[in-house]
């Protein structure tokens, strides 16, 4: 299984290099190759009470469940899915699930998932069955899911063969302030913003359809012009550009930058400070530079497998402090697949200085009316820490903005302004920092 063969490869000591190699032999193989390499019949005497597994409810149009073998659990188990009297196909329970590892699986990677095909409509039958023994496994529920997160894709967010919705994409990346725009921007009436924030779908979760996305971030939509998608990955990840044109490509843009060095900073402490990340300041950027000097930036198909299904886990890859500060190539990767007219790059430092003058910007690019945005509430929606003047060193600080530096300078020649303020230690209290 993917999940465990992580954690071997990293329990032995391995290399990122010698880890992937061994990622990218156990992603060659499709299901039914695993399937067919495992597969072993049981009578119903051997397998009474060996496997157990149940369908959750489905939910945003994903049938999710788990199954496992209790005699072998690290073994492949795989099932096969029927909606509406249509076989979705087959899977491997490899998923990881934290319930099932607080319950006593010994890595908790026993979960499976279909995603509904948007032809198939509402949901209105659910059977799946273990391929091992041909046995249904248990529904934890009788009804198939809740009225509001079973419908189909509205027509109006089609066009053609693409999409008109979302309308507008809000890029990170982290720390720059992106939960204070979209908090801004939400109580415009002729927006309808993705709820939660920070929807995955173009991330990680892009095949499981457009009815998917639609129900888990939209399904509060009431014909409003303005959708917008926010999230602050969209404009780290290299593999996202070409989607979001795929899906969408008269969307508009909006990327908040702020100063890279106290990005990154602000980064590591949110990360720090609430225990998900262990390691100082300054031995968390050098482990970070050693994974960008061995290579490793979400570029290979490999990575990007790994990444998705790994993300919604504590098994994430590795930490993105430093590259995540690279603005110019990350616009330019946009550029390549979007017009810069449709492109609208926002400084942290305007956001945080005049907060209602940056937003009326925004909506007179999205082409919506500024006027709202004199009655808008402008709340400080997270404040600087003042602990974390204890951990950070000058040096680090110094050494952090000559590296980014070069990469600043070419983002001021593509925005056409001057960014020299990043060049200099920031002072804290400024009101820069009072965003994050």
């Amino acid at each position: 299984m993917l999940a465990e063969t992580i954690n071997r490869s990293t329990s032995r000591g391995f290399s990122l290099r010698s880890k992937y190699i061994v990622l990218r032999r156990v992603l060659a193989e499709s299901v039914l190759r695993q399937y067919s390499r495992t597969q072993r019949k049981l009578s119903k005497s051997q397998a009474d009470g060996r496997y157990i597994g149940s369908v959750d409810r489905p939910c945003y149009r994903v049938v999710t469940g788990w199954a496992y073998d209790t005699k072998r659990p690290n073994f492949p188990t795989f099932v096969r899915c029927v909606v509406n009297g249509v076989e979705l196909g087959i899977t491997v329970a490899d998923r990881h699930r934290s319930d099932l590892a607080k319950s006593g699986h010994p890595t908790g990677v026993a979960g499976f998932e279909f995603a509904i095909p948007d032809y198939l409509g509402r949901i209105e039958s659910l059977r799946v069955f273990l391929l091992e023994t041909g046995s249904e496994l248990p529904q934890v529920a009788n009804d198939l899911g809740a009225e509001d997160n079973n419908q189909p894709l509205p027509r109006a967010w089609k066009d053609g063969d693409k999409f008109r919705f979302p309308s507008a994409f809000v890029l990170g990346p982290p720390k720059c302030g992106t939960t204070s725009l979209y908090t801004y921007l939400e109580q415009h009436p002729d927006f309808c913003m993705s709820k939660p924030k920070e929807p995955r779908f173009f991330e990680s979760e892009f095949k499981r359809g457009q009815a998917y996305y639609f129900n888990r971030y939209f399904s509060h939509w009431k014909s409003q012009p303005n959708v917008v998608d926010a999230r602050v990955l969209h404009l780290y990840l290299p593999y996202i550009p070409q989607r979001l044109f795929n899906h969408n490509p008269k969307a508009r843009l909006i990327a908040v930058l702020r100063n890279p060095a106290e990005r990154a900073i602000s980064h590591w402490w949110h990360g720090y400070s609430r225990g998900f990340e262990s390691l100082l300041l300054r031995a968390a950027i050098a482990e970070d530079l050693k994974r960008i000097e061995a290579g490793y930036c979400m570029e290979t198909p490999v990575e990007q497998e790994l990444y998705e299904r790994t993300v919604c886990t504590e098994r994430r890859m590795f930490r993105f402090f430093v590259d995540a500060g690279y603005y110019h190539e990350q616009i330019l990767r946009f550029l390549r697949w979007f017009p810069k007219e449709q492109l609208h790059v926002m400084l942290f430092d305007d956001l945080a200085r005049d907060p209602r003058s940056a937003v009326a910007a925004a909506l007179e690019f999205l082409g919506a009316d500024p006027a709202p945005a004199n009655s808008f509430l402008y709340p400080v929606i997270h404040r600087s820490d003042p602990q974390i003047a204890n951990y950070v060193d000058p040096g680090t600080v110094s050494w952090l903005i000559e590296h980014y530096r070069p990469h600043n300078r070419k983002l001021q020649e593509l925005l056409g302004r001057s960014l020299e303020h990043w060049d200099h230690p920031f002072e804290r209290g400024n009101g820069r920092s009072e965003i994050a």
